[in-house]
């Protein structure tokens, strides 16, 4: 009878239990830069498994795009895209650079890439909403410190809104100050206007359009005014709208002066002059509407 350890040995001499074991493959050393793709020994690359994705060092090559790492770029390579030069690390794949000059391909090695910041911020894909002082709607507060960190920024979440009066316009609308619109950019981007984030407004009160001062919604509000018209009007916003509709001038009423310029009313009076006419036909409608 064969011992377990003469069968093992017969096994032996008639399979290659090496070539039935996965062994993971090693990437051969060769630094993107230093030498020819050409000189890039292409079997490893040939293999599965090899590169994968999640180790990020970014490379860009000389068709203006970037892969995740060497590994993959050399993969590619050896796929057959030949047609593709390594250009510099990073993610910045402009070749602009290379159109302006008379460089040629060898010469790419000795292009200084610029600094790239390190940003070893992970942030949750969690929904709670941050407005920042730039008026942009971030899904959280890492997502605004991963930009504050990738740009070089000192953007800071927007809280509220001081009470300063420093009135800016944008699009026909006045606000307060530039805390407020800011404010309103992020509220109407969590509405979902993706525009909003790019929203510029100018100092000082919105010039409205005749149109818009007709149109313009006053607040019922009873402060009664006066208008040069010599009607009463419940404030100075519905004045101002009726004045916009008609196309008429129409201005507040003052006091009226002592020059004596006498005027007759279709109620029989004489007035001193044309304006204590009109100031008393407006306080007669005073009268009436009590």
């Amino acid at each position: 009878m064969k011992t377990f350890a003469a069968f093992i040995a017969s096994a032996s001499a008639r399979w290659d239990f090496d070539s039935y074991v996965v062994r993971p493959v090693k990437e051969p050393e060769f630094t993107l830069g230093e030498r020819p793709l050409s000189e890039l020994n292409c079997a490893p690359y040939l293999k599965k498994n090899l590169c994968t994705e999640l180790n990020w060092n970014p490379v860009c090559g000389t068709d203006g795009k970037f892969r995740a790492n060497p590994c993959i770029f050399k993969s590619e390579y050896c796929y057959g895209k030949t047609d593709v030069d390594f250009l510099r690390m990073g993610t910045d794949c402009t070749i602009d650079m290379l159109m302006d000059t008379d460089m040629k391909k060898e010469d790419l090695e000795v292009i200084e890439e610029p600094e790239e910041p390190e940003c070893r911020i992970y942030c949750p894909r969690v929904y709670e909403p941050v407005c920042g002082d730039d008026g942009v709607l971030y899904d959280n507060d890492c997502q605004l410190r991963l930009r504050n960190c990738l740009n070089g920024t000192n953007v800071r979440e927007q809280f509220g809104a001081n009470r300063m009066l420093a009135q800016v316009c944008h699009a026909g609308v006045t606000y307060g100050n530039r805390d407020m619109f800011i404010l309103a950019k992020c509220d109407a981007q969590r509405d979902g206007n993706k525009n909003a984030r790019d929203w510029e407004a100018t100092d000082g009160v919105c010039q409205l359009t005749r149109v818009q001062r007709c149109n313009k919604a006053c607040p019922m509000i009873n402060d009664p005014i006066c208008g040069s018209d010599g009607i009463r009007y419940a404030n100075e916003c519905v004045m101002e709208s009726v004045a916009a509709c008609s196309g008429e001038e129409i201005t507040r009423l003052r006091p009226p002066h002592r020059m004596y310029a006498p005027v007759c009313g279709s109620n029989g009076v004489q007035y001193s002059n044309d304006l204590v006419f009109l100031w008393a036909k407006c306080q007669a409608q005073d009268s009436e509407s009590a």
